[in-house]
């Protein structure tokens, strides 16, 4: 997932393009990508609960 999330933010690859260098299908990509979000998503909300 981090590579991913890595390809998709630093280096502004398109889903199409990682899906390539990862060897994976766009749908793939995307699942992974989209999963990654929830995690970093669910992570904040928790660091921002647990700092009040």
């Amino acid at each position: 997932m981090q590579t991913v999330f890595e390809l998709f933010t630093e280096h502004q690859f398109d889903l199409s393009e990682i899906a390539k260098i990862r060897i994976r299908t766009v749908e793939e990509v995307e699942k992974l990508l989209d999963a990654t979000r929830e995690s970093l998503h669910t992570s904040l909300l928790r660091r921002q609960n647990n700092s009040d």
